[in-house]
């Protein structure tokens, strides 16, 4: 029998009795959302309840509407927008206020879902995954559990090597799983995937570094092979999550994945770390030249660009310092309109006409075809098809 964790259960007692459904129901945005508070529903979820599974990370858009602790002057956009106050997403209304209603709307709706044991309901509904699944986590009646403390898609993902079912499906198959019949049960299987999945995560950091000092893939895949057999033995997971890696990295994409699990469970794969005595350590850093044409950049054009157009893309809206929190301040990748290896010799850049400001995808895909860089129009309309 497991021991339960007294202060946890307490915990999750404790959070159900401060946010009932009645309340929710009149919940203020002051109460939902307000900086330096402790008390309001964004901070439970996301700080009181943290021993039962993070969802730290990302920006204050997670929550659909959030209080800005500063209140500097900042640019909406198609995506984003802000008032001294709010920061929301724009989709969900023209004011805080408009925004919150619906965003209570759906987290009452979890609620419910969650009661009436509907789960494939909140699999609909437009919040953030680990947000509203938590939601939903701390929602569940202590007597008949069905959803572990495991937010992060990826995290079951590795555990059911299925990712293309929708999340309930994916919680309904934990459960069946793991057979967890009350809270200590419930948290002793969530510690179970997490480990599970760190550990592999590491295991992928480790291969992915591996590659990245790789060159040729048809010609390296035997180097590879013998460098997963070496560092990372046994286990019948390997091979898919090795594969997985081989085929996400850009460089190797379309090299492997047609391969079957079976096709890289190669001989030896399978060994002991014990029949593994010997560990080769290759010399990296030495100096490659290469020979390329480079084209001259002001830079001051480039800061008068982001001074006129700012920094949000103009293609997609997408906003770096939304997403991404202070680190994300300022940063946007700056476009020439007419490719500078288009040109003849140098010529004057007008800022306000030559240059535009575009997030780091749009740029790749303006920029994907040598012989057919698009336009910021075009690329829009393509992606408005």
């Amino acid at each position: 029998m497991i021991t339960p964790d007294l202060t946890k259960i307490n915990l999750f007692i404790e959070f159900q009795k401060t946010w009932p459904l009645e309340r929710i129901k009149t919940m203020t945005l002051p109460e939902y959302a307000q900086a330096g508070s402790k008390d309001s529903f964004i901070y439970w979820i996301e700080k009181r309840l943290e021993v039962f599974g993070s969802i730290w990370g990302g920006s204050g858009f997670k929550f659909g509407v959030y209080s800005r602790d500063k209140h500097d002057e900042k640019d909406s956009s198609n995506r984003c927008s802000y008032n001294d106050d709010y920061g929301w997403y724009t989709k969900l209304g023209t004011t805080p206020d408009i925004a919150f209603i619906k965003v209570r709307d759906m987290i009452i709706k979890i609620i419910e879902s969650v009661r009436n044991k509907q789960y494939a309901d909140i699999d609909k509904i437009k919040l953030g995954d680990a947000y509203k699944w938590k939601i939903a986590f701390h929602y569940q009646d202590l007597n008949s559990l069905d959803i572990v403390s495991i937010f992060k898609e990826s995290a079951l993902d590795t555990d059911l090597g299925n990712t293309k079912l929708p999340m309930s499906e994916k919680y309904k198959q934990i459960k069946q799983k793991y057979k967890f019949h009350d809270m200590a049960s419930l948290l002793q299987a969530s510690e179970t995937i997490w480990a599970k999945f760190k550990s592999i995560e590491k295991t992928k950091g480790f291969i992915i570094d591996f590659l990245k000092n790789q060159s040729g893939v048809r010609a390296k895949y035997e180097d590879i092979v013998e460098y997963i057999k070496r560092e990372f033995p046994g286990g019948p997971e390997q091979p898919r999550y090795i594969k997985e890696v081989l085929t996400d990295r850009y460089k190797y994409k379309g090299s492997f994945d047609r391969l079957s699990d079976d096709e890289f469970a190669l001989p030896g794969m399978n060994e002991t770390s014990d029949d593994l005595e010997t560990v080769v350590f290759g010399k990296e850093g030495a100096p490659k030249q290469h020979y390329i044409t480079k084209y001259e950049r002001d830079p001051k054009n480039r800061a008068a660009a982001i001074k006129i157009h700012g920094t949000t893309c103009c293609v997609c809206g997408f906003n770096f310092q939304d997403i991404y929190g202070e680190r994300g301040n300022g940063f946007i990748e700056v476009h020439h309109i007419k490719p500078l290896a288009n040109l003849d010799a140098p010529i004057e850049i007008n800022p306000a006409e030559d240059l535009v400001c575009v997030c780091s995808n749009c740029h790749r895909m303006i920029h994907r075809r040598k012989n057919e860089i698009l336009t910021p129009e075009e690329l829009k309309e393509m992606m408005s098809l």
